[in-house]
């Protein structure tokens, strides 16, 4: 009897365990469907960033590899040309690596070597032409092509007075260091920004009559080039002043270049050799000027 009461106590003193839950909410259903696609979506885009690393390292391995054989069979064409080589056998190299490598004609150590096969074959304008054809590339770096062009016109004076011949422009010999820097360096003038332009100015577009870089050297040899020099047309906007009392000033302030302003105001016969200079301080480029002066359409 007492251990029967004791064993009824003992059930009475348990307490009942909850029922499992057997469904859920929808707001609880939704929450766990938002949670897993939450993790998938993370899943997959780390396997997407994988991938990516792995293909641009692999790009990067390809491009390295590409580089550095471009480099050795340019190397290996500068020490048969130095050993006696005739250059006719280089070039034939040379136009062999240009068609099989994609990047050859971006290379500044390509057009070095042409130019200096060039150089030791060819006539001093040939050269020129070969430097100019770097420059339409934008072979990379520009140093090494910079450099090897000052060196060259320093050779090609040295034997225009060795022939007594005078190379009367001086001029490009001075501009040579600017051809890299136009992306390198940075100007030392603070860009105009639209919070401190004065209503009393507005942008007009100067107008130049210069010759090409390349033709002014071409012309330094005056033996070689028979040929008139082509004047290009340079326009570069520019910021003028609106103000009447500055038509008052003295004539040496005073703009001596052609200055419109439109672009659409450039003369005719100025528009097939026409050359667009951006100006940094304004930060403007051909196509701003032309989309600001595009008339909207009514709506």
């Amino acid at each position: 009897m007492f251990f029967g009461a004791h064993l009824s106590a003992k059930q009475k003193g348990k307490q009942k365990e909850p029922a499992t839950k057997r469904s859920l909410s929808v707001a609880e259903l939704t929450e766990q469907q938002a949670h897993m696609a939450a993790e998938s979506e993370d899943v997959l885009r780390q396997n997407l960033n994988f991938d990516s690393e792995e293909e641009e390292e692999e790009e990067d391995r390809e491009d390295s590899g590409i580089q550095s054989q471009l480099r050795d069979m340019l190397e290996e064409c500068t020490t048969l040309y130095e050993a006696g080589c005739p250059a006719p056998s280089i070039f034939s190299w040379l136009d062999e690596i240009e068609s099989s490598v994609s990047t050859a004609r971006r290379s500044a150590e390509y057009w070095v070597v042409r130019a200096k096969v060039t150089e030791g074959s060819g006539s001093e304008n040939d050269v020129l032409d070969v430097f100019e054809e770097a420059m339409k590339a934008d072979a990379k770096p520009p140093e090494p092509i910079v450099q090897a062009l000052q060196e060259f016109v320093l050779r090609m004076e040295e034997r225009c007075k060795a022939k007594g011949i005078a190379m009367t422009p001086r001029q490009p010999l001075l501009e040579i260091g600017n051809i890299s820097k136009d992306k390198t360096t940075t100007p030392s003038h603070l860009q105009v920004k639209e919070g401190n332009v004065f209503e009393s100015s507005a942008i007009k577009y100067c107008i130049k009559e210069q010759t090409p870089y390349f033709q002014r050297l071409k012309a330094a040899v005056s033996d070689s080039v028979q040929s008139p020099i082509q004047l290009c047309a340079i326009v570069t906007p520019v910021r003028r002043s609106t103000r009447k009392s500055c038509a008052n000033l003295p004539r040496m302030l005073l703009d001596h270049d052609t200055v419109v302003s439109s672009v659409s105001d450039i003369p005719e016969d100025m528009k097939e050799t026409v050359l667009f200079k951006p100006n940094k301080a304004l930060n403007m480029k051909l196509e701003d000027s032309i989309e600001q002066e595009q008339p909207v359409e009514s709506q």
